[in-house]
């Protein structure tokens, strides 16, 4: 018998070899599958990273309807804005700040009433739970204003409504009369104890706004520390009053 040529030789030897092993252990390339030790991708290449601080209240707004926003600083010491945006993947807790860092894209042909960004949490770098009455000791306010929902009613630039908190004890000027007195604290929840003051007179409009203000203080119940520095005392129900930081 004659001998085969080589090329039919390798042919043949290839042939037995693919029927020998089986197709079980033939390699296929439908794609590796991922490694579980792998450390997660923070963004695509069409993503950008953004840091976001979060403030642990939200506020009320108008979009394209009357919502919530979060609030939010692009900077440690930036200006407070209103987010009018949803993050995708976090959970906010009223009462707790943040700061966290969130992948940012574009939506290609977005509708008219949509944003054109879309976010989605990356990390959660840090988390605090905010007690309003915590930072109070030591610290002094001037009141702005009294705000009743969307409507805020500023006190006059020639009147100054002070207080001031040190230890236990609460004094300021309600306008006219100097008053001093005691409070309690528990987290967010606050109260004045009776306060005592002078007693003079002073035009009808200075006395009209001490009136009010020392009537409010008496039935505060809660304090809040707003993310733009601001402490607002609160009744139940009604008017509430809005400080900023003393000069």
């Amino acid at each position: 018998m004659k001998a085969l040529p080589p090329l039919m030789s390798l042919m043949l030897a290839v042939a037995l070899f693919v029927a020998a092993c089986g197709s079980d252990d033939v390699v296929t390339n439908e794609g590796a599958q991922p490694d579980p030790t792998a450390e997660p991708s923070v963004g695509s290449a069409d993503e950008r990273i953004e840091t976001l601080w979060v403030g642990p209240q939200r506020a009320d707004c108008v979009g394209v309807a009357p919502q919530e926003c979060l609030q939010i600083k692009r900077a440690v010491d930036g200006q407070v804005e209103w987010f009018y945006d949803s993050i995708d993947g976090f959970d906010h807790i009223i009462g707790t700040s943040y700061q966290i860092t969130v992948a940012v894209s574009d939506v290609e042909n977005p509708p008219a009433d949509a944003s054109s960004l879309q976010y989605r949490i990356v990390e959660v770098v840090e988390s605090r739970v905010e007690r309003a009455s915590a930072g109070l000791d030591g610290t002094s306010w001037t009141l702005r204003g009294f705000r009743d929902g969307e409507l805020f009613d500023p006190v006059p630039d020639f009147i100054e409504i002070s207080l001031a908190f040190d230890g236990d004890s609460v004094s300021g000027s309600a306008g006219c009369n100097n008053f001093m007195g005691s409070f309690t604290a528990d987290g967010d929840v606050l109260s004045f104890g009776p306060l005592g003051g002078t007693k003079m007179l002073c035009p009808p409009q200075v006395m009209q706004q001490e009136d009010l203000f020392l009537d409010l203080m008496s039935s505060v119940e809660t304090a809040e520390m707003t993310f733009d520095g601001t402490l607002v005392l609160a009744p139940t129900s009604g008017l509430t009053l809005v400080f900023g930081p003393a000069e």
